[in-house]
């Protein structure tokens, strides 16, 4: 049968892979290699990336059972992962925000396969994710990983001799100052610092 008890006690006991059961049934763990994290008021409380290791059974169902712990936390808001959880535990969506040019309506649609340019990691950091992900393994099994750039040493802008831009906010936040959601047009000066630091946070 699958139901998280019996899924748990497999796991816990080192039941991994496919297991043929009476009248021809079948059963194989659930792979969770996009995890939700644990966000409370907008920033991460607890990391859940650690479920997709191991092709997504990163989870052994054994440790962190208390409520305090991240691991009990990250079931619930996983329901559906490797140790599932009650359904009625698991967060609503939250809306996606865009950010600056670039539409981000696919990190509700799509799965995140963790490509690195400037829309994608825009919409990443824009919507609070600003920390290492891992996107599962490509065909040949390699693992497939994206992290923010920091931006510790920001350019300024200048024009004609003179400082037009301080840039230095960029390096707060331990290099990821800039949310890339606000001073989006052409005469901000979010905008302009973007520009003079290509490799920054949010490209250019």
């Amino acid at each position: 049968r699958k139901d998280m008890c019996a899924d748990r006690c497999r796991l816990a006991n080192g039941i991994r892979g496919a297991t043929f059961c009476e009248n021809s049934r079948a059963w194989e763990p659930n792979r969770n290699m996009h995890p939700r994290n644990v966000v409370v008021g907008g920033v991460v409380k607890c990391d859940c990336q650690w479920m997709a290791s191991n092709y997504g059974l990163g989870d052994n169902c054994v440790g962190g059972c208390a409520p305090h712990d991240c691991a009990s936390q990250c079931r619930e808001v996983n329901p559906l992962g490797t140790c599932l959880a009650p359904a009625a535990v698991a967060p609503a969506p939250k809306p996606v925000v865009h950010a600056c040019g670039c539409d981000c309506s696919w990190l509700a649609t799509v799965k995140d396969n963790c490509r690195k340019d400037a829309c994608a990691d825009r919409c990443r950091v824009a919507n609070g994710i600003a920390h290492p992900i891992s996107c599962g393994y490509d065909a040949y099994g390699r693992a497939l990983t994206w992290a923010p750039s920091r931006n510790h040493r920001p350019n300024d802008v200048w024009e004609n001799g003179q400082r037009k831009c301080d840039c230095q906010w960029m390096a707060g936040n331990d290099g990821l100052g800039d949310s890339c959601k606000t001073g989006c047009a052409p005469s901000d000066c979010a905008h302009k610092c973007r520009l003079a630091n290509p490799s920054g946070t949010c490209f250019a």
